[in-house]
């Protein structure tokens, strides 16, 4: 009876740590894409 609750514990862990992951990955290459415009238009002008 302890081994699933520890079980359930370590899934919602995981799944954090992957949603997390995951939105500041998002957020990396969106604002890592934003930047690339931005520099690609201050060069052509």
């Amino acid at each position: 009876t302890l081994f699933l609750p520890a079980m359930l514990i370590d899934l919602r862990v995981i799944y954090l740590t992957i949603t997390l992951k995951y939105h500041t990955t998002s957020i990396l290459t969106e604002g890592g894409y934003l930047n690339a415009e931005k520099h690609l238009e201050y060069h052509l002008v």
